[in-house]
């Protein structure tokens, strides 16, 4: 436990045991970070690619989710972009959406207030009414989608892109952590 910068006392107990089962039944987990700040008009803004991570050339693994912010400014109709997922070099989407809100659980901008389930939500923006905001942060949206009962499997690679807007035109600053698990080899 400790002493908070408020003075509030926090408590917390870490608990561990040792692995059970063979290390080649088990793979790492990755939180891989991308900061958007110009999106390129035209192109699909690129929110994972497995090819060369870590300096490996080709992956095997499951993609299990993303958390996003869409928007810096209290902008929401930046969501109206499709999420188009590829996987092991496939020319076209396995798994192609109908709008990056729904992809957070949220079809018509989750009728403009936050919304936190425990797979897929809105967690903090002001909405539809930026004249709520008190703080520039206020002003920052975002959105989560976590897979972990409808993970996506790939045997090399994984390539996770979404639009920016509904033709790739959104000028909006965008920052993701896409969540995967994968070893450092085909499968």
């Amino acid at each position: 436990s400790g002493i908070t910068p408020d003075n509030t006392e926090i408590s917390y107990e870490i608990r561990y045991e040792p692995l059970a089962s063979p290390a080649n039944h088990n793979s790492y987990f990755h939180a891989t970070y991308k900061d958007i700040p110009k999106p390129e008009p035209g192109k699909d803004m690129i929110f994972l690619d497995t090819e060369g991570i870590e300096g490996q050339k080709e992956w095997s693994g499951s993609f299990v989710g993303t958390s996003i912010i869409f928007s810096h400014d209290g902008v929401l109709n930046t969501l109206e972009a499709d999420p188009r997922f590829f996987f092991d070099d496939s020319m076209s989407p396995q798994a192609y959406g109908t709008g990056t809100e729904e992809w957070g659980g949220g079809g018509n901008y989750w009728g403009g207030e936050n919304m936190t389930l425990p797979f897929a939500g809105h967690p903090c923006g002001v909405g539809r009414d930026i004249s709520k905001a008190k703080h520039k942060k206020d002003l920052i949206e975002s959105l989560y989608r976590f897979l972990l009962a409808d993970m996506m499997p790939f045997g090399k690679r994984a390539v996770i892109r979404f639009e920016h807007g509904g033709e790739n035109l959104s000028t909006e600053h965008y920052e993701s952590v896409a969540y995967w698990y994968g070893l450092p080899a085909p499968s």
